[in-house]
């Protein structure tokens, strides 16, 4: 009798595995997805921030920089253009059509500031989240 018991319990219990199963499946997909695009984000950032770091370091160690510093400091004009055609050429953080633009640039005493802004592009959940997502991101340097 016992026997016939547990065979009777174990057979009600035939289709509650299965349906765990699929949860738990798609409780790791969705994790794996998320991961996935917490971490292409990351990375497109920290491009964004690299661009910005070098830019700037690239117009401070400009060998015509005597040029950007007048007698009341620097000429924040030039420099920005100087920095909008290397980020030209240095091409963008994320996808091939978003642009790095330049928000703006500033002097204090002998530190140059820039904040710059892209948008990111969102993988695998573009559909769901939006196509892009924007970063601002801000360097400094000190000339020397």
């Amino acid at each position: 009798m016992k026997r016939l018991k547990i065979a009777n319990s174990a057979g009600s219990e035939s289709g509650r595995i299965t349906l765990l199963m699929v949860a738990l499946v798609a409780l790791i997909g969705l994790l794996i997805a998320g991961y996935t695009v917490m971490a292409s984000l990351h990375i497109q950032r920290q491009n964004l921030q690299a661009q910005a770091d070098l830019g700037l370091i690239y117009v401070l160690n400009d060998p015509s920089e005597s040029s950007y510093y007048q007698n009341s400091g620097p000429n924040l004009e030039q420099m920005q253009q100087k920095l909008q055609s290397y980020l030209a050429r240095a091409g963008s953080p994320g996808s091939p059509d978003s642009r790095v633009e330049v928000l703006n640039m500033w002097s204090e005493g002998r530190t140059t500031n820039v904040r710059m802004r892209a948008n990111l592009r969102i993988p695998l959940l573009s559909r769901w989240l939006g196509e892009y997502l924007t970063a601002v991101v801000e360097s400094s340097a000190q000339r020397e």
